[in-house]
Parts: structure tokens; sequence; C-alpha cells
């Protein structure tokens, strides 16, 4: 018998709320903070202003460690 049987259905609904979560996120911080970040097809995180090394206030979200590492892909400007 799989030992992953009875764990199938918690495991993808995990996976989907994570999938949706960082689909639904970027957005949400570039409305937040007008920071330049997008929906996926629209750029993503291309155009934040984390980007831009005159830029004074960088987006929170973006330069935040966890966050900007593990979400977004971006190096921590720190």
């Amino acid at each position: 018998m799989n030992t992953l049987t009875p764990y199938w259905r918690p495991l993808l609904m995990i996976g989907l709320a994570a999938l949706l979560a960082y689909i639904v996120i970027v957005p949400i911080c570039g409305w937040l903070f007008n920071c330049g970040c997008d929906w996926p097809w629209r750029g993503f995180t291309r155009h934040c202003n984390v980007h831009i090394a005159e830029e004074m206030e960088k987006c929170p979200w973006c330069v935040n460690s966890f966050l900007g590492t593990i979400l977004f892909r971006i190096p921590s400007q720190q």
C-alpha cells in the first residue's frame, strides 16, 4: 500500500493554496505600495521599484529578505 495515499488531498490543497497566494499576493503588493508589481502575465515583479537604484522608497515586500527571496525570487537589497 502506498504511504502517501491518505495525504495526497491535503498536499494537493496546500500546493494549490500556495500557488494561488503566489499569483495573487504580487498584484496586491503593487496595488498597496504602487511599486510596479503586477500579475504574472503582465511582468510580475519585473517593473517593481526594488530594481531601480535611484528609488528612495523601495517596495517593502520585495525588499524583505523572506518575501523577496522565497516568494518573488528577488535578491535582498540589504
